[in-house]
Parts: structure tokens; sequence; C-alpha cells
């Protein structure tokens, strides 16, 4: 029998990207409902789909003996419209901060009394998220202040129950990035933010805390092996976390020592499971159930 049980394609809003599947252990011990994990995936702002993470989603189950979540959210095509089209500036065209603002929808959702096959199988009030790649751009947008982007504000509810984030492989500063990687700019970022100069407007590296966000632990996580973002990117927003007093505390930490797999085989490394579900397990003084 699957120690796994897989809840999939659960509507959290009313477009037709907004999906999630939620992966639950079978054998849930008896006691309090335990947190639940949140994974929000990569892809350049521009594909991936949930169903890809299914096997990453169930060796966290495994490992932490928690729930997790796999949001899909809308994305952004990978051909520019043309003018005739509206552009880029067209309603219709998936830009940021959609993306990001569906997952806030959807992290809401979890929080909710919604009316699921999951419901009371995790502890609401509990939540450790992880983001990777372009995911992680997403999480800081959400839990960072991100003033140009008021939409994007939690509700209080939310940021209470958040207690700690991991990014993986993020990409926090778009212009250091093109810095590396001037090519990005027509292959993903000038779709996604629009084709302009520079972006400082959406470097989450220098986002401030939001005033009810100063509990939320934060793991920035890198691997020694990819070639596709570098490790610039996890520096500079370990850094500023630094500089936000998180250090000091052990609030921020960080690892990029422990993986050297590429970008997105990184995510299927022992490595990468333990590491995640360590410091979550330590964050709630629970023991991770399965070391395999």
């Amino acid at each position: 029998m699957d120690a796994v049980l897989h809840i999939k394609d659960i509507h959290y809003g009313s477009l037709p990207a907004q999906f999630l599947d939620i992966h639950i252990p079978v054998n849930i011990e008896s006691g309090a409902p335990r947190p639940l994990l949140v994974f929000v995936h990569g892809g350049a702002w521009r594909s991936e789909d949930k169903s890809q993470h299914e096997q990453l989603a169930a060796r966290l189950v495994l490992r932490t003996g928690c729930a997790v979540a796999v949001p899909n959210y809308r994305l952004t095509s990978r051909e520019p419209r043309p003018p005739s089209d509206g552009g880029s500036s067209s309603p219709e065209y998936i830009h940021h901060p959609a993306h990001a603002h569906d997952i806030l929808q959807a992290l809401i959702f979890l929080i909710s009394a919604h009316d699921t096959p999951a419901r009371g199988m995790y502890d609401p009030a509990r939540l450790f998220l992880v983001g990777h790649s372009c995911g992680a751009h997403i999480l800081a947008c959400l839990f960072l202040d991100s003033t140009p982007t008021p939409e994007l504000t939690p509700p209080n509810e939310l940021m209470t129950a958040t207690r700690g984030i991991a990014v993986s492989e993020g990409i926090f500063d778009l212009d250091l990035l093109l810095t590396r990687f001037p090519e990005y700019r027509m292959w993903f970022i000038a779709n996604a933010f629009g084709d302009a100069p520079s972006y400082p407007q959406y470097d989450v590296a220098r986002y401030p805390l939001r005033a009810d966000g100063e509990h939320i632990h934060w793991l920035v996580i890198h691997s020694r092996g990819d070639s596709l973002v570098d490790v610039g990117q996890a520096e500079k927003f370990y850094q500023h976390l630094c500089e936000l007093g998180l250090e000091s505390h052990n609030v921020a930490q960080k690892d990029w020592t422990s993986i050297e797999m590429e970008h997105n085989e990184m995510l299927k490394t022992k490595q990468y499971t333990d590491l995640v579900g360590d410091y979550f397990s330590n964050l709630t003084s629970e023991p991770s159930i399965s070391q395999n």
C-alpha cells in the first residue's frame, strides 16, 4: 500500500490554473495535527506544473510525517504578445505580480476551513513554505514588505501561521541575475516583468521585514552544481536577511555546500529532502519520521 495519499486538483480559486495537490501520510499518528508544508515550484515564471513535483512531495511527507501541498499558479506566456494584441500591458497577459497573487490565494485557502478531503489532516495554524528558483522570489514578495505591490500583502492569520521558509536556487535580484546571464532578459525576464532597462523595484533582497514577520525563520539553500542560477543570488539574499537582524537570533540560516547537483536535479537528492525536513522538524521540535 502506498504510504502517501495523493489528493489532486483541488480548486483554490476561480481561474483554470488555480489548482493544488495535497499529499498526506496514510498512517497519521494520533494527537495534535502536524504542520503543513507547501512547495512553490520554479520554472522562470513560465513553466512547470505541480505534477512534476509529486515524487518530491511524497519524499517530504515520508521524511517529516507532514502533509505537503503543491499549488499551480498562472504562468507567463513563453512568447510575447504582439503590440496589436495589447502586448504585455494587456490584462489577459500574465505577468508579475499575478504569479505571486495566485500563491497568496492558495495559502489563504489552505489555512481556511475549506471543504476538501484534506481538511483536518494538518494544522492550518502552522505552515512551512518551500520556494524553488522563481518560487523563492514569489515567497519573498509575499513575506517581505513588497510595498510596490500592496495586493501581495498577506492577512495577519497567514503571517502568524507561517513559521519557516526554505528557499533553494532562488532568484532574488533580477538586475544582478542579468549581469551574470544577460540572455535571460529575452528568455523570460522581459515577458514576466516587462521589458525595462532595469528592475530595482523587484529586488526582494532590498525589501524590509513586514511588521508581523519577525518570527519567520529562513533557510537559504544553494547547490554548488547549479549552472542556471549563480550563488551570488543566495549570498545577496542571505546577507540581506542578516542585515535585517535575523542572523543574530538564528532566524536566518544558509547552506550552499551540502548539494552539488544541477538546478532542478538537486530537488531529487536525499540531501535536499534531509535539509528541508530536518530544518522544519527542528523548528517544531518534532523529530523527522523517516531517514529514508
